[in-house]
């Protein structure tokens, strides 16, 4: 009985086990909102060197990104796209019409986070 009750305990332990999610909590306070060190370079100093060094972006690659706010995770991320294709529509106004007619978003990545005051906030990166 010892031995049966022993082997159920352990075999709950694992299973337990192989659902836990690690968050690693390095710099971070209790109450902020987790922020990658990639993200508050863009967001603080607008250093897109990680950003580059995260997506394996050369020089020689364009990067946009867009910013969206909203109540809804769906309408942050559409306000976050519409951000990005505007900065291609502010090359073609700028005289840079060959490169705006060339260029087509290329989705990298993106980060979002969700404040209960203001909503979602999404950050979305793309290569053009």
């Amino acid at each position: 009985m010892k031995k049966a009750a022993l082997v159920l305990a352990i075999s709950i332990a694992a299973s337990f086990c192989s659902f836990a999610e690690i968050v690693s909590w390095k710099g971070m306070e209790m109450g902020l909102p987790l922020n990658p060190k990639w993200v508050r370079a863009y967001r603080q100093k607008k250093d897109e060197r990680p950003l580059r060094k995260k997506f394996d972006l050369s020089a020689s690659d364009r990067l946009a990104v867009g910013v969206g706010k909203a109540d809804d995770l769906e309408t942050a991320r559409s306000l976050s796209q519409v951000d990005a294709e505007g900065q291609l529509a502010d090359l073609k106004s700028a005289g840079q019409d060959a490169l705006a007619r060339a260029a087509r978003l290329e989705p990298l990545g993106e980060y979002w986070e969700e404040d209960s005051d203001l909503g979602f906030t999404v950050y979305s990166f793309y290569s053009y």
